[in-house]
């Protein structure tokens, strides 16, 4: 058996509005106690209906993109199917638009 970690970049004590543990899928991905600290795909899409607030600028979708193949590709040469996102949204009150 092989264990593989991944470290979360999150950081706590930051303005922290949303946690997502995606997956890709909408079976059993809905957390529907309001006040659960993490929520999930079907939560997401939900949120997005009601206010856009994901918005990226093209080179940071490109990164994105970019790093998801990069782990696609990794996780497939070594036999994994199995894949979280976490999606961190926080509230940073120094970004602006270009």
């Amino acid at each position: 058996m092989n264990l593989l970690l991944m470290a979360n970049c999150c950081q706590a004590g930051k303005d922290i509005q949303y946690v997502f543990d995606l997956k890709g899928s909408l079976i059993n991905r809905e957390e529907k106690n309001p006040e659960a600290g993490t929520f999930k795909d079907v939560n997401l899409i939900k949120l997005i209906k009601k206010e856009a607030f994901l918005k990226f600028q093209q080179e940071d979708m490109v990164s994105i993109i970019g790093r998801l193949r990069e782990d696609v590709k990794f996780l497939c040469s070594n036999y994994i199917m199995d894949y979280s996102l976490l999606l961190v949204v926080e509230i940073n009150k120094d970004w602006t638009l270009k």
